[in-house]
């Protein structure tokens, strides 16, 4: 089962939150956003660096969110 498949099953079961290693994050991050919009969820980011996002926005450098509190 390729990664992609798997990330659908997630979403369709109503995971809220899960982790992908990988060594090309940008595009992981746009296939799951895809997945995500043609299933009609809505799509969020977080990293230390950006902050919380979504794809498709100008990113806010919203920093100050703890991650642990995230």
């Amino acid at each position: 089962m390729e990664w992609t498949q798997r990330v659908t099953l997630l979403m369709k079961s109503l995971c809220s939150l899960f982790y992908l290693g990988t060594s090309n994050p940008k595009v992981a991050a746009r296939k799951t956003a895809d997945i995500a919009s043609s299933l009609g969820m809505d799509v969020y980011g977080y990293n230390i660096g950006e902050g919380l996002w979504c794809p498709g926005q100008e990113k806010s450098k919203n920093t100050e969110i703890d991650p642990i509190d995230f």
